[in-house]
């Protein structure tokens, strides 16, 4: 892969959104008592309790999704900071973007420029 994937994280986008679980706790959860907090949770108004994550990573104009379906946290704070699944959302949108560009690339034979004029800074050096 010819993206640095460190640099293209500094150039994007990244957003977020809670989105309504299709599935009930139930179908997912045998623990009884984690199907109570979640419901328990919800009744509270935390729809971070029972819910699905879509991310987003865009640049240019090209954006890549990654979603996550099933998700139980305290906070948005806990799942952002704690999951460990934010990172890897973040992660495979990279790795889809980066194919994304490098194929635009490759189709416009931009690889080999002129350093003066580079829009390609994302690019990793040879």
């Amino acid at each position: 892969m010819k993206v640095d994937l460190e640099k293209l994280r500094k150039c994007v986008t990244i957003k977020h959104t809670l989105e309504e679980q299709d599935e009930s706790p139930e179908a997912v959860f045998d623990d009884e008592g984690c199907i109570a907090w979640i419901k328990d949770q919800l009744k509270c108004g935390n729809a971070w309790a029972w819910c699905s994550v879509q991310l987003s990573v865009s640049y240019g104009g090209l954006t890549c999704h990654e979603y996550l379906s099933g998700c139980s946290y305290e906070s948005e704070k806990s799942f952002v900071a704690d999951s460990g699944y934010y990172d890897d959302m973040i992660t495979e949108a990279l790795k889809e973007l980066a194919t994304d560009l490098e194929k635009i690339a490759n189709d416009h034979e931009i690889w080999d420029h002129d350093p003066t004029y580079c829009f390609w800074c994302i690019a990793a050096p040879p």
